[in-house]
């Protein structure tokens, strides 16, 4: 077989083992899957699915829409590693903490601390909910002025309370609660 012009990069590896992985702990079946993005009005057949897992076959915006839904997470735990990893083939290795702040649109890979109005247009084009709270509370003098701060601060209560809850589901689970 002749090589792929184009073969799937560190990403695309990643959410084809992501994929089976999720696919596997809700014990899905390749037909039970397809079913339910069939559904949802997003059909892939069973072989295609197949074939997402060993990566002969791609997963555009609308499959990982679909996929995701399908197999209860967000998007970016399809495609977001959870270890330090390289993005692309030929790129820099980031920090998985520094790849989920910029997937999250809380913060550039572009390290351009130094440059409020680069951070603050990371912020608008990528995240613009949080940018408008922040901007709306900053009009209302409600928060510090450096807008890169306030996203981390938002971001850094929103991981305490996502663990939070984890912990109290977890512990519900080892008590029989759940």
């Amino acid at each position: 077989m002749a090589e792929k012009k184009n073969p799937l990069g560190p990403i695309g590896e990643l959410a084809a083992g992501n994929v089976k992985r999720l696919r596997e702990h809700h014990r899905l079946s390749y037909a039970e899957l397809s079913r339910r993005l069939i559904e949802l009005g997003r059909p892939i057949a069973p072989l295609g699915l197949s074939r997402i897992e060993s990566g002969e076959r791609r997963i555009d915006a609308d499959d990982l829409v679909a996929l995701a839904i399908t197999l209860h997470v967000s998007p970016l735990a399809i495609i977001l590693p959870t270890e330090s990893s390289k993005l692309t083939p030929d790129g820099e290795s980031y920090d998985q903490r520094e790849i989920w702040e910029w997937g999250q649109g809380v913060d550039s890979l572009e390290h351009d601390r130094g440059d409020p109005t680069a951070q603050l247009a990371f912020l608008r084009e990528s995240n613009p909910l949080l940018y408008a709270t922040i901007t709306a509370q900053q009009a209302e003098g409600k928060v510090n002025q450096n807008p890169i701060a306030v996203g981390r601060v938002a971001a850094k209560r929103q991981r305490a309370q996502r663990r939070e809850a984890i912990t109290t589901a977890v512990e519900s689970l080892e008590h029989g609660d759940g």
